[in-house]
């Protein structure tokens, strides 16, 4: 999940508005992994089409760089210094093929941050590709004024910062001093980068529309390392876009334990099994 791909050049009946070359995100993976749905990054809002996954020819996807950039959103990069965020939504929003009074004005209020989404935190989001962009707004945080021993001064462009660009991962702080937000990267690695805000935006998020399956004090049992524990929901942290913590419940199980549920597939109902 996260997972930047391209649309492959064989045409289908399900997705006949999606151009050739067109890059998108994998949003979900179905459960045997063998289906994948993908985000468009010009299709409408709510719009995702499903795909069965891998596709070694590529014909319908395949897998693009973290980095990839359309080429019509550099272009207009060049043209205004803006992110790539912020020329793919001014893309996105027709701003090139809009009327000419209607294209004057919205080319009059191009800004950054006009054209940038709002963060909230425990929401997934994907730092920016644009590595001079990102380094230059690295260089405007102010240094930390703290005394605290061993304080490193504030937030830095650094090696791990550069690796991780056009990854997605979730929110977790948002630090409002100095304009920078904490991200936990999503993949093989999930390390915690403190990065200017600019540099971050927020992600189409299919499991924002889902509701919690269970309430406080529901009997629940979760996927452990060995098997299925029983336990009981102390706490719900999600419900759909309203977020309180990194993952969905807390668990209290039999043995005294408390854990955290890090995704729903990996807690149901008792006797779930059964049915």
């Amino acid at each position: 999940r996260g997972d930047r791909i391209r649309r492959g050049p064989v045409q289908s009946d399900t997705d006949k508005g999606v151009a050739k070359g067109q890059l998108g995100t994998i949003v979900r993976i179905g459960a045997g992994q063998e289906i994948v749905t993908v985000k468009w990054d010009r299709s409408p809002l709510d719009e995702v089409h499903r795909y069965t996954w891998p596709d070694p020819a590529g014909n319908y996807i395949a897998s693009a760089s973290f980095t990839d950039v359309a080429e019509d959103v550099q272009q207009l990069q060049r043209k205004r210094g803006l992110s790539s965020a912020a020329a793919e939504n001014f893309l996105s929003r027709g701003g090139s093929d809009a009327p000419a009074g209607r294209a004057a004005k919205m080319d009059a209020d191009v800004s950054e941050d006009s054209l940038r989404g709002q963060l909230q935190p425990f929401h997934r989001v994907r730092i920016l590709p644009d590595s001079i962009l990102v380094q230059e707004w690295f260089d405007r945080i102010p240094p930390c004024q703290c005394t605290r021993q061993g304080c490193a001064g504030g937030v830095h462009w650094n090696s791990r910062a550069d690796k991780h660009l056009g990854q997605e991962g979730l929110l977790l702080k948002i630090d409002t001093i100095d304009d920078t937000v904490l991200v936990e990267t999503s993949g093989p690695c999930q390390c915690q980068i403190w990065y200017p805000r600019l540099a971050v935006e927020p992600v189409f998020d299919p499991d924002l529309a889902d509701k919690p399956e269970f309430k406080v004090g529901a009997q629940v049992e979760c996927r452990m390392q060995q098997s299925w524990e029983r336990g009981a929901v102390i706490e719900v942290l999600w419900n759909g876009a309203t977020r309180q913590g990194r993952s969905p419940y807390h668990v209290k199980l039999e043995s005294g334990e408390t854990i955290v549920v890090p995704h729903v597939s990996l807690i149901r109902g008792v006797g779930a099994a059964d049915s």
